[in-house]
């Protein structure tokens, strides 16, 4: 089943106050830019796993990329590429002006292979294919590769669709994997 998130107003559990942490670590104004500019999410799918896995609740930073561009190895918030009303969790593997290239389901970008220790080794087809991202868009894959729909399917993705940076993982509390 293919990851979309759901967009969840949620209180934080009391055992771990994000918000004290956030402005004991960072100042008060830094905590509040941070929790106001974060958006809530709930992981519905399998394409992200083992790094993310249904039920985790995410922080996307929106705030993050008005301060610098997306990078590779970024989880971010994708909006549907294909115009619908569904969010996407996926990792960015291709940059701007780069060429990805898959060959039996291994990445190389502008011909060094991307090491992926995230990604997870299922027994799923090998992979092929090969794209010129183009100026402001990014290419996204899912770590869980046979489930992911992501730009093996759907070619690289303007920078405008990208709505954040997942951060950080808070619930349920015995799962840190951001």
């Amino acid at each position: 089943m293919e990851e979309s998130v759901q967009h969840k107003r949620v209180a934080l559990p009391p055992q771990f106050s994000l918000g004290a942490h956030l402005l004991l670590s960072n100042g008060p104004l830094a905590g509040l830019a941070i929790l106001v500019t974060s958006e809530r999410v709930v992981v519905q799918g399998e394409s992200m796993a083992p790094s993310i896995v249904p039920g985790e609740h995410i922080l996307v930073s929106a705030l993050t990329y008005r301060l610098r561009s997306p990078q590779r190895g970024d989880i971010v918030l994708l909006h549907d590429p294909w115009g619908q009303k569904r969010d996407y969790l996926k990792r960015i593997v291709g940059l701007p002006g780069e060429e990805v290239v898959m060959d039996e389901g291994h990445v190389s970008v502008d011909g060094v292979p991307l090491p992926e220790p995230y990604r997870s080794r299922g027994a799923g087809r090998p992979s092929y294919g090969d794209w010129q991202v183009g100026p402001d868009e990014y290419l996204v894959m899912g770590d869980n590769r046979e489930a992911s729909q992501d730009g093996r399917l759907f070619g690289p993705v303007r920078r405008d669709r990208i709505a954040g940076r997942a951060w950080l993982h808070y619930w349920p509390e015995s799962v840190r994997r951001l």
